[in-house]
């Protein structure tokens, strides 16, 4: 029996001492086993992975979250190096980075790539320190990392979606800018560079405010403060581009406190919209202008008619009274001014149913001379005494080719608009015509270009001028500088609407107080002349049996007084029906009819017809005051003789009736 040695004991109460130390370290012992089985529940259950490596990099210790995010078992990862469980890129850094760890003691937010046991990748950002014993020594290092590869996964698409973003906004058709509340651009692209002519690392370098050309430096404040109340605001202003011009831009700003306060503006070029807004503004102008004139066309066409009657009966009545009165009569001298009043209103009438009445335009070559003159026949007519006309035709002038029509009305409407400068204080009208010398730079281009030679057309006066002002106005349809019921407007657009239609220009000179010089520049053409032959003066009187049909009674009444003084023998009736019964009774009885177009129960170009049935060889003179269906080219279709619009001038019908009996 083995002899157990004795404990010396000095009481009953050092045993019992004894025993309950035996006891409390019992305790201690189980408490720490239940602590460290409740820190390694603790340490497994972590959602972040930790690993502890010796100096060499080899694993001691990995949690379960570390095992279960790569996929191995604590058995495959102990005493293994930790750089083969590291992509290649990841290793190379590891070895610095390590001994960087072992050196400094801590390493903070490191990232690496782990690679599972399937081969997939992990991203994980570390943060770790060392363990030392008592002497400082290296013994181990402490690390936990987190997964972050979902973040770096989002990161990825939301720098690829940032990337395309900015690839679509420096791709725009739109100018885009980024700036911050100093106004400095910060971003731009190459659209705005293409838009402005600069480039971009010019662009960086300016303010806003170095672009803006139209608004001033408050203006500039003023919307910046109204983008940071709503948020965003759109405008339009201009910008200065690097060679100088202007550029109208839209803007649309927005801004953002959220996105480090700054300002994204788009910008887009409307140059070319502003430019077809002011065209089609013009446009529209031209339209409401036709449309005025349509509106003129038809309210004169209504009234043509009657109107023209009373100006045929004012005008015929006052010619014949004036062969009866001597010339020295002052009543001779006021019959004048009605006369001539009449023939304003014959004028006014023309130059408003040109705007209505279809235009059959013949264009011929002629010699503008005979025009030019004939013209200035009448003129010295109806201008007072205190205007003189001068001339100075050059007989080597060219032909041009055009309507006679028209080149009439072009030298009547110079020459009334003179006549209207002198009318108060008289002066001298002076008319030249010549080959130009002298082209405006325009038609020398021309004149090269084609080998083109042009006839000059001269009207001066010697009145009141033309404000500086104005000048370029006065070629504007309705513009007019005359006091009321001296002047539409019309007489000088109408004019250079014709010179236009013919590839002419017309110039002018005008100094107030001194007079007026316009230049007519018509181009000349080579083809044969076809002058017009001017009416040689003779006796109007004549002699044969006319019959003269109109609904008006004045203008009966007129008429057959007119013709009778003439020498002829008149049938003059007011209804179309009974002339109709009169000329079928005995149609050899007549040497010419003369009947108005407007007229109840049979029109004149019906009667004209029904007459020419019974006498086809019969000269039928058709008048009308105004009329859509009937122009110059119907009537000589149906086998009448002359067309004549009214009202109708005594001598001129005096010397058509000769013409053709």
């Amino acid at each position: 029996m083995t002899d157990i040695p004795s404990i010396e004991l000095q009481s009953i109460a050092d045993v019992v001492e004894l025993k309950n130390q035996m006891r409390d370290l019992a305790i201690r012992e189980a408490a720490l086993r239940r602590e460290n089985l409740y820190l390694r529940r603790l340490f497994d259950s972590l959602p972040l992975g930790y690993q502890s490596l010796d100096e060499d990099g080899c694993f001691i210790e990995v949690n379960q979250s570390w095992l279960s995010c790569l996929g191995y078992t604590k058995q495959e990862v102990i005493g293994k190096y930790c750089g083969d469980f590291l992509s290649l890129e990841s290793r190379e850094r590891f070895k610095e980075n390590f001994a960087k760890f072992k050196a400094t003691g801590e390493i903070e937010g490191v990232e690496f790539t782990l690679v599972r046991k399937d081969g997939s990748m992990v991203a994980a950002a570390f943060n770790g320190t060392i363990g030392t014993d008592s002497k400082g020594q290296f013994q181990q290092t402490y690390c936990v990392f987190q997964d972050i590869t979902s973040q770096k996964q989002t990161e990825a698409l939301v720098l690829a979606t940032e990337q395309r973003h900015r690839k679509i906004l420096m791709a725009a058709m739109d100018g885009f800018w980024i700036f911050d509340r100093q106004g400095r651009i910060l971003e731009v692209n190459q659209t705005y560079c293409q838009m402005s002519g600069y480039t971009e690392q010019e662009l960086l370098t300016k303010n806003v405010a170095d672009l803006e050309a139209k608004k001033t430096p408050e203006e500039i404040l003023a919307y910046v403060d109204e983008i940071l109340q709503q948020g965003e605001v759109c405008f339009e202003t201009q910008h200065k581009k690097k060679d100088g011009s202007r550029i109208d831009v839209e803007m649309r700003v927005q801004y953002s406190p959220l996105q480090d306060e700054l300002f994204v503006a788009f910008l887009r070029d409307v140059t070319d919209r502003k430019i077809a807004e002011q065209q089609r503004e013009s446009l529209q102008k031209q339209l409401q202008q036709a449309q005025r004139l349509e509106a003129i066309g038809v309210l004169a066409g209504g009234i043509a008619h009657d109107f023209n009657n009373i100006l045929g009966v004012m005008i015929g009545f006052t010619d014949m009274v004036l062969d009866d009165i001597p010339q020295d009569s002052q009543i001779r001298t006021d019959l004048e001014k009605v006369l001539r009043a009449g023939y304003r209103g014959k004028d006014l009438v023309g130059q408003i149913l040109s705007f209505s009445r279809p235009c059959q335009e013949e264009r011929i070559n002629l010699q503008m001379r005979s025009i030019i003159k004939e013209v200035l026949k009448m003129l010295r007519a109806s201008l007072p005494s205190t205007i003189k006309i001068k001339q100075k035709i050059d007989a080597n002038c060219g032909l041009v080719e055009a309507d006679p029509s028209q080149i009439h009305q072009i030298f009547m409407n110079l020459c009334t608009n003179a006549y209207h400068a002198m009318e108060d204080s008289g002066g001298v009208l002076t008319v030249e015509m010549r080959p130009a010398l002298n082209l405006p730079a325009s038609l020398q281009r021309k004149a090269q270009a084609t080998e083109s030679r042009f006839v000059e057309l001269i009207v001066s006066d010697t009145g009141v001028g033309i404000p500086a002002d104005i000048i370029e106005q006065i070629f504007d349809p309705f513009f007019t500088t005359k006091e009321k019921g001296k002047g539409t407007g019309m007489g000088l657009s109408i004019a250079f609407g014709i010179v236009q239609k013919y590839d002419g220009m017309i110039t002018l000179e005008s100094t107030v107080g001194r007079g007026t010089t316009f230049h007519v520049f018509l181009p000349e053409s080579h083809r044969q002349e076809i002058d017009l032959p001017l009416v040689e003066e003779g006796s109007s009187f004549g002699s044969g049996h006319i019959l003269f049909v109109d609904d008006e009674h004045l203008l009966v009444e007129m008429a057959k007084q007119i013709f009778e003084r003439l020498g002829y023998t008149v049938c003059a009736l007011t209804d179309s029906r009974k002339a109709l019964e009169v000329f079928s009774a005995s149609p050899d009885d007549f040497d010419l009819v003369i009947t108005d177009q407007t007229m109840p129960d049979i029109t004149g170009l019906d009667l004209a017809r029904a007459m020419l049935r019974i006498r086809p060889t019969l000269p039928i003179i058709l008048c009308t005051g105004y009329s859509t269906h009937v122009n110059e080219e119907v009537a000589r279709k149906h086998g009448i003789r002359s067309f004549l619009y009214k009202p109708i001038i005594k001598d001129k019908l005096a010397r058509l009736i000769k013409e053709i009996l």
